[in-house]
């Protein structure tokens, strides 16, 4: 049974390092289909949290000792700087347009539909940013997928942005609204382009107390 998410992710125009970019054949049914893994790694403001939960940032976050002149609601003081670990959230999302800006002018895309994304991390660092990483289970075409292997541990724009046919919740921000629709399908390069195109180790689990029922998932959910 698919778990009620809060908001749907997006991402828009963040610069993610790409981890890992491998080819994984898959069985479905008589036929071997093979599907391009992509693990990819970003920053951003803290209030992205509340994809995964509303009361996440104060989880984790506090305001400034001294006077923030950005807000009351500024939270950049980590409540807990000692944690070196990523978090673990069970989130499984589907239908994700998953588009990288590629090339020397940054006129070139690589776009593919991201059949699952799961696997996600995030990192709370101090000073009110958090670090995410995530897989995408992708259509992505062979010739695209080695395009974007050469850009291995480097960091290139990327979109992941929530399917067309998935109702945002009455939480969703008005940025949010404002990304959807936009999100890249299709495997293939953009029309400007004259070209085609193991995770590691364990994350942490979020501490036992932090959050009182916050297990719910965000995203386009899927069954475990």
């Amino acid at each position: 049974m698919a778990k009620k998410s809060y908001l749907q992710m997006a991402f828009e125009d963040v610069q993610a390092k790409i981890v890992a970019c491998n080819a994984n054949p898959e069985n479905h049914g008589d036929d071997l289909v093979v599907k391009t893994y992509v693990t990819i790694e970003f920053d951003t403001p803290n209030t992205d949290l509340a994809y995964l939960h509303p009361q996440l940032r104060e989880a984790y976050y506090s305001r400034a000792d001294t006077v923030d002149l950005a807000g009351e609601d500024h939270l950049p003081k980590l409540k807990f700087p000692q944690m070196q670990r990523p978090r673990a959230w069970d989130w499984k999302g589907a239908g994700y347009g998953l588009s990288f800006k590629i090339g020397a002018t940054g006129h070139h895309y690589i776009k593919a539909t991201a059949e699952k994304v799961d696997k996600i991390t995030f990192l709370p660092l101090d000073g009110g940013t958090v670090r995410w990483k995530l897989r995408c289970v992708t259509d992505m075409e062979a010739a695209h997928r080695g395009r974007l292997q050469d850009y291995i541990k480097q960091k290139v724009p990327m979109d992941l942005l929530p399917p067309e046919d998935v109702p945002l919740t009455e939480e969703a921000p008005a940025t949010t609204r404002k990304k959807r629709g936009k999100a890249a399908v299709g495997s293939a390069l953009d029309a400007t382009s004259d070209q085609p195109g193991t995770d590691e180790g364990a994350p942490g689990e979020v501490p036992a107390g932090v959050l009182a029922g916050a297990g719910q998932p965000a995203g386009a959910a899927v069954p475990a």
